[in-house]
Order: structure tokens, then sequence, then C-alpha cells
């Protein structure tokens, strides 16, 4: 059995279009409603969301991120033609602490491609605290002609642990037939916006 945390709440974004709500889906909805940032997207253009609160599993195996993202030219899938935008993916602890930060996703064109990253045991030890994770999402260009940039869409995302008192397989599908889902909280810190 697993916990699998969706994004319960927005903490901050820099020039995306959209919310928490848009990734929040049980399952990839497709293009149906996502986030995005516009054409030409800066280094400094992210996106970031808390997680539900799951518990702590107190094993370092079986932690995995999960989204779809795909190239969009203003704000709607982009077929093909342009260039390419990047996206990075992180798994945050609290305000600072990156556990895993996933670089330099391209994403298909037009086609919501589907993306994962699992924590090695090293990494999902330095969790300390399961109710402060969030997910920072952040979309830098390629290179190329400005005028034919593109930028990233995502939507969907998750974040599955083993459930308490379990061992997870490394490697190992997650059985969604079992799964504990933990409906999201709204959590918001001193200067946080609430979504």
């Amino acid at each position: 059995m697993v916990q699998i945390v969706r994004p319960s709440s927005d903490v901050s974004s820099t020039n995306w279009t959209g919310t928490y709500a848009d990734i929040d889906e049980t399952s990839s909805n497709g293009d149906s409603d996502f986030i995005y940032t516009p054409d030409k997207p800066n280094s400094g253009d992210y996106h970031i969301v808390h997680l539900g609160n799951p518990t702590d599993p107190e094993v370092h195996t079986g932690h995995t991120v999960r989204w779809d993202a795909c190239q969009v030219d203003g704000g709607s899938p982009q077929a093909s033609g342009g260039n390419d935008a990047l996206l990075d993916v992180a798994l945050v602890h609290g305000a600072l602490q990156v556990i895993h930060n996933e670089t330099s996703i391209d994403p298909a064109d037009g086609t919501w491609t589907a993306g994962s990253f699992t924590l090695t045991t090293g990494e999902a030890g330095n969790i300390t605290d399961y109710s402060d994770l969030r997910l920072r999402f952040n979309a830098h260009s390629s290179g190329g002609n400005p005028a034919s940039r593109r930028g990233i869409g995502v939507s969907w995302a998750e974040f599955e642990v083993p459930a308490a008192g379990t061992t997870a397989t490394p490697g190992e599908p997650a059985n969604t037939a079992t799964a504990q889902v933990v409906e999201p909280a709204i959590i918001a810190r001193a200067g946080e916006p609430t979504g």
C-alpha cells in the first residue's frame, strides 16, 4: 500500500498562469486545465506548490515524484516548431532544502509527456517533516531565436511514498488499487498565499 499526495495550495509563483487546482487531479487529465509559463521563460520563472500531508513512512525507499508537461505557445499546447523551453522539477523540504532537483527536462511538443524521479535512500532520509514538502517547477529557455522560444505547461503532479509501517521494494510499480490518497489540506505560513 502507498500514500499519494497532490498539490494542496500555492506557495508562490513568478510568471506562471494557473494555480495548484490545475494540477491536483487524481490522474492526468491532459490539457483540460494546467499551469503554464509565457513564451520565452526566464530562469527565474517558477511555480511552487505545497503538497498534502502523508504520514512519515519510516522507510527511505519508494519515494517518487510524477508530473505531466509539454511545450506551450501562447498558453496552448504547441504542436511543433519553435525553440523548446526546458523544465526543472524539484522536491523541496521547507522553504529552502532541495531534496532532489531534476533539471533540463525537454517535454514533447503538443503532447503531455509523463516525467518522474525516484529519490535515493539518502535523499528520502533528508526528509524530517512530511507535512512541509513542496514541488517547485522552474522553466527556462533552451536558446535559439528569442522570437521562436516556447513556454512550458504542467497539467498534473503527485508524490508517492510507502504507507506508514510498510516496506517498499525499489523499482516496483505502485499498486494504485491499494493506494491511500491523502486529501489535500490548505496550509499557509505567515505571509504565504493560500491559493
